[in-house]
């Protein structure tokens, strides 16, 4: 029976280590060249560690269980006593199984940031899981559940048995710890494995012809201190304000015969003004919506970064510049802005009037076409956590229904139906096919021979929300708000549909997942021409760019520039950090990328030759490739400084 433990022991990791390498070749041909493959060993090594903590944690609680008094242990106690440390090695076993898959195809491993992400958010993943893949996470689940059955009952008795002493115990203990943080910051990986580059720009600011002038504090001499602000008066005019992000609004979706977003087209080409070039600030949406309604940069730690609610460096949002200026403000979601701490900077109730977001919500969160589990794991829950924008919809028009003033009200709005896996609301129309995508298609992991029915399904689920929205466009001009109206439309990230080899959005920041769709219709009156804007923007510019239409002044604390003012071109800046950590720029027409997680890779494409992306002339225009990589690590080393404490962003607005 020993030899049969061991065997078992011993095979599991073998076994994973073993299929690892079988599936391996795609990694090493992307990532290795010919050369000899550190990063593979390292993935290896992150994969054993994780079986070692598997096993340290068994050993652990065995031990626990020896010392206790036998009476405890009788009866149906063992049982209830083994099932954490059931659901401890479920957890760990379900982090070996995605180990090497997310490592051999992504080249993602696990870190500090991503275990306390996982940790904030612990009661929206399962929501996220389920939504995606029903079929397959409780398939694994009841897997890992069983195996772990199995390996308690095979060693737990046996350990428990062995009677070791205390110092065994924590000999053991200390072990488990050192080699679970070696699992979660990789040093091991120091010298070779470019995971860990990202780390060295904490170290490396700016390069070395430039570190006296960080001694000589030149970087805040950049910065513009904070003065008092004026006192706000009331803007001239009335005009109803209504900004819409959308999830995942492509900016291509304008071009695409048969059009699948006809209302929001007519509009972009008769009373509105499209902007071509307009860039979101990172990938991932806990990123990328609350920098677009503070027109704040993302980029304020290396790290994965929250919201605290007690930050100084918090700014002005756009609803608290519109509630000084004497109009009624709303936020109304259908996505749940708990995720990533994001409600601690959207819920401010001195600003925003009335707030609204699917935790609020008393209806079903999910559609799906067949009834009770069966149904469910056959058609996918499609908006686990959120709320069918239809019905965000309706809620909206009967918060300006019941408006005292509908003339001057503020009403920011967060649309999710285009989120992966797209959903159509119930009867609505589907006219491209093929369009079932299943329940075994995973966010971003889906394979490309999927592509064409994720597109369709992608389109279909774009083509009724913009039904919906010409519909609540129809409300607005019954009330006669419709002509007097601002409105702007922004996808808050774009989506790639395996144009660089990935799906949906979160990971590389290629122009497919970075270039979205922005409409500006401004009131009736405005004399701003209505047509096509060619110019790279920021989403924080189109944020300026709404109280620069109403006559306002633009916060000092925005980042972002109006449009239309007159000052020249300037570089639009990116950063994410999910499934990748990298920084990027636009500077038309060229576009730098820089990648410090999984590899470490520079690339740089010039979007007028090349808009798909596809040629890296990195090496080859080496001399527009540093210019702009120098302007890109200053620009890095100047946020950094800023929200590096209290004495600078206490005392300066934020880099421009």
């Amino acid at each position: 029976m020993l030899i049969v433990r061991l065997l078992v022991l011993a095979s599991l990791p073998i076994l994973d280590l073993a299929v690892g390498f079988e599936v391996s070749e795609n990694f090493r041909t992307r990532h290795c060249g010919e050369e000899f493959c550190w990063s593979l060993l390292i993935i290896a090594a992150n994969a054993l560690l994780s079986w070692a903590a598997v096993y340290f944690a068994l050993f652990l609680l065995a031990i626990a269980a020896a010392r206790m008094p036998s009476v405890i242990l009788r009866g149906p106690l063992p049982m209830i006593f083994s099932l954490p440390l059931i659901l401890l090695i479920t957890i760990l076993l379900m982090q070996c199984s995605w180990s090497w898959f997310l490592g051999l195809n992504f080249g993602f491993l696990p870190s500090t940031d991503i275990v306390v992400f996982l940790v904030e958010n612990l009661a929206r993943i399962p929501r996220h899981l389920l939504q995606t893949a029903p079929a397959e996470t409780i398939g694994l689940t009841l897997a890992v559940l069983l195996l772990s059955f199995a390996l308690v009952q095979l060693f737990f008795d046996p350990a428990r048995r062995m009677k070791q002493p205390m110092g065994t115990g924590l000999v053991f203990a200390a072990l488990m710890v050192t080699a679970f943080g070696a699992y979660l910051s990789a040093p091991h990986a120091r010298a070779k494995f470019s995971a860990i580059a990202f780390n060295k720009m904490l170290l490396v600011r700016l390069d070395p012809s430039q570190a006296d002038y960080v001694l000589n504090t030149a970087l805040e001499k950049t910065f513009i201190p904070r003065l008092p602000s004026p006192p706000i008066g009331k803007a001239d005019g009335d005009h109803p304000v209504i900004v819409v992000l959308v999830e995942s609004l492509r900016r291509d979706l304008i071009h695409t015969d048969p059009t699948p977003i006809p209302f929001l087209k007519s509009l972009a080409e008769g009373d509105g003004i499209f902007f071509d070039k307009a860039y979101a600030t990172a990938s991932h949406s806990n990123y990328a919506d609350v920098a677009f309604w503070y027109s704040r940069y993302p980029m304020r730690s290396l790290n994965l970064q929250s919201y605290p609610t007690d930050a100084g460096y918090r700014g002005t949002s756009i609803f608290k510049l519109m509630k000084e200026h004497g109009y009624t403000t709303g936020y109304i979601s259908s996505q749940n802005e708990l995720w990533g701490e994001m409600i601690n900077w959207l819920n401010v109730p001195a600003e925003v009037d009335y707030f609204y977001h699917s935790e609020n919500f008393r209806g079903k969160t999910w559609y799906s076409q067949g009834g009770g589990l069966a149904g469910m794991i056959r058609m996918g829950m499609a908006t686990a956590g959120k709320i069918e924008d239809s019905q965000t919809l309706k809620i909206a028009t009967r918060w300006i229904e019941g408006l005292a003033n509908k003339q001057r009200f503020f009403l920011g709005m967060n649309l999710q139906n285009t989120h992966f896996s797209y959903v159509i609301p119930p009867g609505g129309a589907r006219p491209y096919q093929p369009s079932e995508i299943g329940s075994g298609a995973l966010y971003y992991l889906w394979p490309a021979a999927l592509k064409t029915v994720v597109r369709n399904r992608y389109l279909n689920a774009v083509h009724n929300l913009d039904q919906e929205l010409s519909a609540f466009a129809a409300a607005l001009k019954a009330w006669n708000l419709w002509d007097e109206a601002l409105v702007v439309i922004v996808g808050d990230s774009g989506e790639a549909f395996h144009e660089h080899g990935f799906g949906n959005h979160s990971g590389p920041m290629y122009d497919e997942v970075m270039r979205t769709f922005v409409m500006v219709k401004p009131p009736r009156n405005s004399d701003l021409p209505r047509d096509s804007f060619q110019g790279a923007v920021s989403h924080l510019d189109i944020t300026a760019t709404i109280p620069d239409i109403l006559g306002m002044e633009v916060p000092a604390s925005f980042q972002g520039r109006p449009v239309f003012q007159p000052g020249g071109s300037r570089p639009v800046f990116m950063h994410s950090n999910a499934l990748v950590k990298q920084t990027g720029l636009v500077h038309w027409p060229w576009k730098l990328l820089k990648t410090y997680y999984p590899f470490e890779k520079t690339e740089l494409y010039d979007l007028i030759q090349d808009p798909g992306e596809r040629k890296n002339l990195a090496d080859l225009e080496s001399a527009s490739a540093h210019r702009l990589s120098e302007q890109l690590d200053l620009w890095i080393s100047r946020h950094l400084l800023y929200y590096s404490a209290p004495e600078y962003y206490g005392r300066y607005n934020p880099p421009k």
